[in-house]
C-alpha cells in the first residue's frame, strides 16, 4: 500500500474515524483504524462494534493494500503533520509516514479487524430527512437529562414529526419535535416507530457529516441505522439500545 494525499485531508478523516475506536478494547484488533486503498480512494474504518464510521476520499494511489494501524498513535501523528502533501507506505510490519521535511514509523496491529461490512444492512425500509443543526440542538438538549448515558428515543409521529425525548428517573424528562421529511417508496404508515441510541454516539455520528442536511436510514428498530450526510464521505452505523420505557 502506497498513496499521496494532504495532511489537512487526512487529518480531518482520521479524527473523525477514530471517535469510534476504544482505546481499551477486549480484542485488540479493534484499537485500531483499517485503512484500504484501492481504486483511486482511501477507506477509513473505526468501529467499537456497537458503532462503526466509515470515510472515504480519493487519493494519488500507488499501491493498492491495506493496513490497520494504532488509532491513538495514527491520530496524534497526522494531528501533529505539518501542511502539505504527504505519502503513507506500508513497509510490512510498519507503515511509514513521509512529508517534504519529516518522516514517521506507525507499527501495524497484528490481528484482523472485524467483518464491519456485515454489520451494514442490506437494505433501509424508510429515511428521515433532517436538518441537521435541528436536530443537534434538540439533542445537545435532551442528553442535559439523559447525563450522557441515558438513551434518547426517537419516535415518529407522522410525516412530517419527530419527537426526541430521554427520561431519567432521578432528573426528569424532556420532549423535543423536529421537523421531518420521511423518504422511502412503498413504505406506508411508520407513526409510532421508535429507536433508542446512546445520545453521545448519536451526537458524534451527525457532527462530523458535511451539509446542512442529515439522513437516517432504518431497517427496523432493532437493527442498527445508518446515518449519512448530503455527501458520501462518511457512513456512520449506530446500533439501537434496549430501554425500559
Amino acid at each position: 500500500m502506497k498513496f499521496k494525499t494532504t495532511s489537512k485531508e487526512i487529518k480531518e478523516f482520521v479524527l473523525s474515524v477514530s471517535r469510534a475506536v476504544d482505546i481499551k478494547p477486549s480484542n485488540p484488533s479493534l484499537q485500531g483504524i483499517y485503512l484500504r486503498v484501492v481504486g483511486g480512494f482511501c477507506e477509513l474504518i473505526g468501529t467499537d462494534l456497537d458503532l462503526v464510521i466509515k470515510a472515504k476520499f480519493p487519493v494519488e494511489e500507488m499501491v493498492e493494500g491495506e493496513s490497520l494501524i494504532n488509532s491513538r498513535v495514527f491520530s496524534e501523528v497526522v494531528r501533529k503533520l505539518p501542511v502539505g502533501d504527504v505519502v503513507f507506505s506500508d513497509l510490512g510490519n510498519e507503515v511509514k509516514i513521509e512529508t517534504k521535511k519529516t518522516e514517521y514509523k506507525l507499527r501495524k496491529l497484528e490481528g484482523k479487524f472485524p467483518e464491519y461490512k456485515a454489520l451494514f444492512p442490506k437494505e433501509n425500509l424508510f429515511s428521515l430527512e433532517i436538518d441537521k443543526k435541528t436536530i443537534l440542538d434538540s439533542l445537545d438538549r435532551s442528553t442535559v437529562v439523559a447525563e450522557g448515558f441515558i438513551p434518547v428515543t426517537l419516535k415518529v409521529i407522522d410525516e412530517n414529526n419527530l419527537h426526541i425525548y430521554s427520561t431519567n428517573k432521578d432528573i426528569g424528562g424532556g420532549v423535543e419535535e423536529v421537523d421531518i421529511n420521511i423518504l422511502g417508496l412503498d413504505v406506508g404508515d411508520v407513526s409510532n416507530f421508535e429507536i433508542s441510541f446512546n445520545p453521545n454516539y448519536l451526537i458524534q455520528g451527525i457532527e462530523v457529516l458535511e451539509g446542512s442536511k442529515v439522513y437516517l436510514r432504518f431497517s427496523g428498530n432493532d437493527k442498527p441505522a445508518v446515518i449519512q450526510g448530503e455527501e458520501e464521505k462518511y457512513k456512520y452505523l449506530l446500533m439501537p439500545v434496549r430501554t425500559n420505557q
